[in-house]
């Protein structure tokens, strides 16, 4: 999340921890979480007090009643006041350090982790802490449904089958590498030499298009015989000029070839080209094909008209039309034995 987004806790965590996150001050106090000599104290946070108190005697609340053994009037928090499980994060953070009080037991693995997953009620927690906890311990994810009565089930974090990997975040990659074996990023030693991955979707730089095509054959532009022009710019084409341009130019224009050619790139430029042509012919053809093939569709073929020729058969010299006449013809010829009657009678007709 971004830093504006964050809660106070969290920054202050960040700050302390990572040196990241914290608030800009000047040189003198530029790794201070917090500026204490702004605004009143009263419109501070619980982390901002508590940091001020403690590292700069400011700010510190005063209690509305002084006990004998109460706390001192300086501290920001009664330590004894309240259950444990009652604290704020500030709170137990102060006591913890200040009076070895209320401090969790954590494993070394588990102290720099920013936040604790056992405290306080999910509904109170910060967005950021929901996700950690989420991601991290499987604990206070959105619930969805009832499993066994009336308790719930806790959804997983993340839909590792939503959206490209390349557009997860990097906590939702690291769940669904763990749990779902899903969007792991695996290294190729040998990709991973290479200057450029020519398989990504990503806009190409000409630089890019250039390598992968000399040494990939992949992302060759389409050639033209207009594809570039040989002529303008050529006193200075080994400044201006591209890679492909040039060697464009020389292989086909005979013009800003290098003094030494190197026969490598020029006959991958003439395989590229030959390709690419080759290719567009290809397209061309196919795009004819389907073009006539829709026309052949479109047309709708015109019905035959169909005719009893035993109809009338008696007096059909001068009973059929011309169109009953040239079917019924027709159909004698296609018949070697139904209309062997009426195919002598029409040989007959002079």
């Amino acid at each position: 999340d971004p830093v504006e987004h964050w809660s106070e806790t969290k920054k202050q965590w960040c700050c302390s921890q990572k040196q990241l996150g914290c608030a800009a001050v000047d040189s003198k106090e530029e790794s201070e979480p917090f500026d204490c000599k702004v605004d009143s104290a009263e419109q501070w946070s619980k982390a901002h007090q508590l940091w001020c108190c403690s590292n700069k005697q400011l700010g510190c609340a005063k209690p509305d009643v002084t006990l004998e053994d109460g706390p001192d009037e300086s501290e920001p928090f009664d330590c004894r006041a309240v259950p444990v499980e009652h604290w704020s994060e500030a709170e137990k953070e102060w006591c913890c350090s200040q009076k070895q009080l209320g401090c969790a037991a954590v494993d070394s693995k588990e102290i720099s982790e920013p936040f604790d997953c056992k405290v306080d009620p999910v509904e109170h927690w910060s967005d950021a802490k929901k996700q950690w906890c989420c991601s991290n311990k499987q604990l206070g994810c959105t619930a969805e449904g009832v499993l066994h009565g009336d308790s719930p089930v806790e959804s997983e974090p993340f839909d590792c089958t939503a959206d490209p990997v390349e557009h997860w975040s990097e906590a939702k990659q690291q769940w669904c590498c763990a749990n779902k074996e899903s969007g792991c990023l695996e290294v190729d030693p040998v990709k991973s030499s290479e200057p450029f991955d020519c398989h990504s979707e990503e806009v190409w730089s000409p630089t890019k298009r250039e390598w992968c095509c000399e040494e990939k054959r992949i992302g060759c532009p389409t050639f033209s015989p207009m594809e570039w022009d040989c002529q303008s710019g050529l006193p200075t084409w080994k400044q201006n000029w591209t890679a492909m341009h040039a060697l464009y130019c020389c292989v086909f224009k005979g013009v800003a070839c290098a003094d030494e050619k190197d026969e490598t790139p020029l006959q991958k430029m003439k395989e590229a080209v030959q390709e690419a042509q080759h290719r567009e012919q290809e397209e061309e053809e196919e795009e004819e094909e389907a073009e006539a093939e829709d026309e052949l569709e479109q047309e709708p073929a015109e019905p035959e008209e169909e005719f009893d020729c035993s109809e009338g058969l008696a007096n059909w010299q001068r009973g059929f039309s011309e169109a009953k006449k040239e079917f019924c013809c027709q159909r004698a010829l296609d018949s070697s034995l139904g209309a062997k009657p009426f195919l002598g009678r029409i040989r007959e007709t002079p």
